[in-house]
């Protein structure tokens, strides 16, 4: 292991993800491959087209999410993946936490899944996270013209003492990455979405716009 570092250069890096990966050997890919490196950021900027961000989910909002989602898990998996989801938001958002920066695709906040109720909790969970002072949460709007993050979700997660990761995620959980090229990549989409979204004021005020709207 210590070679592989070395040649990757990635500075320690792969053998955090193995020792956390070995520690948590039952819990699921996505968790165990992330959440060393969040707990360890200095800031987060996260991009998501359609749904809210994990971190920022409700626990009805998330187990919705994973109902459907994960159409053939147990009750017992549903219940440890809401649970895992619940403690690493918690780790996040704590104080001395990462800062976090979130666009939101205003698709997304109008998605009601099974009923409004879900939706109107989660929608006063983002009201409640725009008035903090560690995260800044931006909506960008369906009448935008410019449109670069189709690709899917994804976040960057910087530090203060080595280089910048990107983690991308998909249905079947997601994919870490440390090449610089695809962070560069990554950080000219969000850039040029956070250009084309709304301030976060005006973001806030649509969330509440948008709650009212289910009730």
């Amino acid at each position: 292991m210590d070679a592989t570092e070395s040649v990757l250069g990635t500075r320690g890096t792969l053998l955090r993800y193995w020792t956390e990966a070995k520690k948590g050997e039952a819990d699921p890919e996505w968790f165990r491959r992330v959440v060393t490196s969040e707990q360890e950021a200095t800031d987060i900027r996260t991009w998501n087209p359609l749904l809210v961000p994990g971190a920022f989910q409700t626990e009805a909002y998330a187990r919705t999410v994973f109902l459907h989602g994960r159409p053939v898990a147990s009750q017992s998996e549903i219940d440890r993946l809401v649970d895992l989801r619940l403690k690493r938001s918690k780790a996040i958002l704590s104080k001395g936490g990462p800062a976090m920066w979130a666009i939101i695709d205003e698709a997304a906040l109008r998605r009601v899944f099974d009923s409004p109720a879900p939706m109107s909790e989660q929608l006063t969970r983002l009201e409640e996270l725009a008035d903090t002072r560690t995260v800044k949460l931006q909506v960008f709007p369906m009448a935008s013209a410019c449109h670069s993050g189709l690709g899917g979700a994804f976040r960057v997660i910087s530090f203060s003492d080595r280089r910048s990761l990107l983690y991308v995620d998909h249905g079947w959980g997601g994919q870490l990455m440390d090449d610089a090229e695809e962070v560069r990549r990554a950080i000219a989409i969000w850039s040029e979405l956070q250009a084309w979204a709304l301030p976060p004021p005006q973001s806030r005020q649509l969330i509440a716009d948008i709650k009212k709207g289910l009730q």
